[in-house]
């Protein structure tokens, strides 16, 4: 070979190298930016799942606070719809955020965001339920009670509080408040039940990550 054609095959030689050189270096930095990408995406999922744990666990400790604080001491009472206090407005701003956790619907998982939106909607309609029945004993039987002289947790009988309201008034504040405790020992359960679910989901789609463990004292309602 001569000494021109040696100088062609080095300088091809010398150009491939080059130029694999580049693409390696080039593959190489786009895998790197693809792990990263990758992984701020599961960092970013994992975070939105123990978000929606934890905001589970704040329902469920909200309602478990006025079960112990409110509705228990009540519970047994004959009078329960008079005497279980009426409490001040209660927040149900704090949600899940469902937008957030989109990416189960990419999973055999999704039927659980359906179930997930239901369960924060539970939450609502028990807060709600419960500011109702305050608010009718505010505004409606507070009233009634100062007109006749009558002091709350009063030693009466349900007919004469009864007859003291009036029959619709009653039955109307006896619904309220039934509603309210039956609302908030059902919402305990499947709060419960949900952040478990939820948490199982999460372990299933990611199972090298940790996510919050439910675990609460005294979880569950004694009547429900």
């Amino acid at each position: 070979m001569s000494d021109s054609a040696v100088t062609v095959v080095t300088s091809v030689v010398s150009a491939l190298t080059t130029l694999l050189a580049a693409f390696a270096g080039a593959w190489f930095a786009f895998e790197l930016a693809n792990r990263d990408r990758v992984r701020d995406l599961t960092n970013a999922r994992v975070a939105a799942g123990n978000r929606a744990i934890f905001i589970l666990m704040r329902h469920f400790n909200t309602l478990h606070n006025l079960k112990t604080q409110v509705i228990d001491p009540k519970r047994a009472d004959p009078l329960r719809l008079l005497n279980m206090r009426a409490l001040p407005q209660l927040d149900d701003s704090v949600h899940v955020d469902l937008d957030a956790l989109t990416f189960l619907l990419e999973t055999e998982h999704r039927e659980i965001l359906g179930e997930l939106m239901v369960e924060d909607e539970r939450f609502r309609s028990a807060i709600q339920t419960l500011n109702e029945r305050s608010k009718l004993h505010r505004e409606t039987i507070q009233p009634i009670l100062r007109e006749a002289g009558v002091r709350e947790q009063t030693d009466t009988t349900p007919a004469a509080v009864e007859s003291m309201l009036g029959h619709l008034v009653y039955v109307q504040l006896q619904r309220a408040t039934d509603q309210a405790i039956t609302h908030v020992d059902l919402t305990l359960i499947s709060t419960r039940a949900m952040a478990e679910q939820l948490r199982a989901v999460f372990l299933k789609v990611y199972p090298k990550r940790t996510f919050i463990r439910f675990a609460p004292k005294d979880e569950l309602p004694e009547d429900a």
